[in-house]
């Protein structure tokens, strides 16, 4: 059992460490993407009537809700990953296991650990390493992370090496260096809060550089057409087009969802595949011109008698031609205040899916959050 959604946080035990310092942020994309990270040692395993229990040797730091992997078990149908149904102390986990499975208590050099979310790492160097999905486009996302403040990051339609390919986006001439992301307002070993939600293709990242939770809100990897057409060139990247500490995280989190806000957005092709990068821009619902709320028509939260929030999805539209080339994966528009769900916290929504409403930049206002779909799947 694959699940189709992966979450990861700072607060999370054995997490990676985020700080002012090169590599810090490759360690936290590969960890997330690629590795997985929490290893723990499982003592016991069993399962009674479907209902299984795993107890660990010390504390997994598991809610419920969140995805897991078991490695190293006998018989071999132990070993996937499985959605924690509750908690019962620090150092068990319940969870649900298929009956036809009929599995009897585990033996072995058992593990659990907060798995990858299924991507590779194509290439690698010291403080660099190129990204690609597993399916869908698998466009490469090269990142530099040699720099202490600003990770450096550039997608491109090929590569033949660490520092070589085809069609870079943004273009050299735009953007020599590639897109920013910040890591830290400041150089040194201070932990900064992030999150990160991914799918088999694309993925977000929020980095609380400031300490203040205004978070800047990164995206890569392929968008969800619209129909039944695949789009070759549908994937996108952001990030900013300058390093000024006090803005780095600024251009992309703010998200005007009703203007022509086009800096820092990128698709790796037009649509038809005629060109090369082009800007995007992102349009949602008139009641808010933000991802995460504070505009001009705001709905009440929450909504009726049924303790509800509403959420619209929001469109990827290419610029010049204004070409509406699908819909941003997981990520939904809230239509209500910024201040209506703190960072982090969770919300269920139609057909058991969970939301995780992660921290960004909302302006004028000092912080906001955004659902993004925890459950999935995106596609």
């Amino acid at each position: 059992m694959i699940y189709p959604v992966h979450y990861y946080d700072s607060t999370m035990p054995g997490a990676p460490v985020l700080v002012g310092q090169p590599g810090s942020l490759l360690s936290l994309l590969l960890g997330c993407l690629v590795d997985g990270f929490g290893l723990k040692t499982v003592e016991t395993l069993n399962q009674v009537g479907g209902l299984a229990t795993a107890t660990v040797s010390t504390s997994h730091g598991l809610k419920p809700g969140d995805v897991f992997a078991i490695a190293g078990a006998t018989p071999a149908g132990w070993n996937s990953e499985w959605r924690a149904l509750r908690t019962p102390t620090p150092a068990t986990v319940e969870f649900a296991v298929p009956l036809d499975l009929n599995l009897p208590a585990a033996t072995g050099a058992i593990t659990l650990k907060r798995p990858g979310a299924g991507w590779e790492r194509a290439f690698t160097a010291p403080n660099k390493a190129v990204f690609r999905a597993a399916v869908g486009n698998r466009r490469p996302l090269r990142i530099d992370d040699t720099d202490p403040q600003y990770t450096r990051v550039r997608a491109y339609l090929t590569m033949t090496d660490i520092d070589n390919g085809d069609s870079p986006c943004p273009p050299l001439a735009i953007r020599p260096t590639g897109l920013t992301w910040r890591k830290s307002i400041s150089r040194d070993a201070t932990p900064r809060a992030w999150s990160l939600i991914a799918d088999d293709r694309a993925f977000y990242l929020t980095i609380d550089g400031s300490g203040d939770l205004a978070a800047a809100w990164y995206a890569f990897g392929d968008l969800t057409t619209l129909g039944s057409a695949a789009d070759a060139m549908g994937t996108l990247l952001t990030g900013q087009e300058n390093d000024a500490p006090g803005s780095a995280d600024v251009e992309f989190a703010r998200d005007l969802l009703t203007t022509s806000d086009e800096i820092g957005r990128w698709l790796v092709g037009r649509a038809g595949g005629m060109g090369g990068p082009v800007r995007f821009t992102l349009q949602g619902h008139r009641a808010t011109e933000r991802l995460c709320g504070h505009g001009p028509i705001q709905y009440p939260c929450p909504v009726g008698d049924r303790n509800a929030a509403v959420l619209h999805p929001v469109l990827v539209v290419e610029s010049g031609g204004r070409i509406v080339r699908g819909v941003l994966p997981g990520a939904m528009q809230s239509l209500h205040p910024v201040q209506v769900v703190m960072p982090y916290e969770r919300t269920s929504g139609p057909s058991g899916r969970d939301y995780r409403w992660l921290p960004m930049r909302s302006w004028p206002a000092t912080w906001g959050t955004a659902p993004h779909d925890a459950t999935g799947p995106w596609r």
